[in-house]
């Protein structure tokens, strides 16, 4: 068996966790305004995110950052009795629909990315002399990258995300018996005129599901074709 190639490069969080701890850093040394960007590197995923620049600034002073015009909750992280908020900035989205790990009404980044700005945060709390810090995440051009993905679909608004896991809520109506008589012909060919007695409801979850996901599997690989022709480099590494 052939070992598979992984792919290779870093993810928006990994780049945003980067960013925070370079943010937070300079903000210990000068006690004001911090602002750090990174360029996210290129991968070989097809990603519409590749290049785009991430922003990550931190103040004590919430009137410093400018903030996602929709209404949000920050995360708040606590350590050494030190607090601080991290927000969606104008170009980060919103999570507005359940279903995703980000909650409702919260800045659309991944639990994994969050938890690393959260050690980043932790390693430096003590050399922190303030008791609360105020933190914004953006990206360049959030809003037109966001209208290349399924953001505004899945309920994120106003921005990008840092990428989720797809989670589909279905129902199915109960089938119900039908009792008109039918025609019909059994396993020895022998044609019957056949009618239900009594309730017969089968039992259509089992089978749809399977159906579910096959069609949810077409509809992400529908998309990862439109997306595979956005851009002539990735024509390019598909056909040569």
């Amino acid at each position: 068996m052939q070992n598979k190639k992984l792919r290779g490069g870093y993810t928006t969080g990994v780049h945003t966790s980067y960013a925070f701890k370079s943010a937070l850093g300079t903000y210990i040394a000068y006690n004001e305004l911090s602002i750090s960007k990174t360029i996210k590197m290129q991968n070989d995923d097809l990603d519409v995110t590749k290049g785009c620049e991430i922003i990550v600034s931190i103040s004590s002073k919430v009137e410093d950052l400018v903030l996602n015009d929709i209404k949000q909750k920050p995360y708040i992280l606590n350590c050494n009795n030190t607090t601080v908020y991290i927000d969606a900035s104008s170009v980060v989205g919103i999570v507005t629909k359940k279903g995703l790990k980000p909650p409702p009404q919260y800045p659309a980044i991944n639990p994994v990315p969050l938890n690393a700005i959260k050690d980043v945060f932790e390693s430096l709390s003590l050399k922190i002399n303030k008791k609360e810090l105020f933190c914004s995440v953006g990206v360049t051009n959030g809003v037109e990258i966001a209208k290349q993905t399924a953001n505004a679909k899945v309920g994120i608004l106003g921005g990008i995300s840092n990428g989720d896991d797809i989670v589909l809520n279905v129902y199915f109506k109960p089938t119900p018996s039908i009792f008109k008589e039918q025609h019909t012909i059994t396993t020895d060919d022998e044609e019957v005129d056949f009618s239900l007695k009594g309730r017969h409801d089968p039992c259509v979850a089992i089978r749809g599901s399977v159906v579910c996901e096959s069609m949810a599997a077409l509809v992400i690989a529908d998309m990862l074709l439109l997306n595979m022709t956005r851009t002539m480099e990735n024509i390019k590494r598909v056909y040569n």
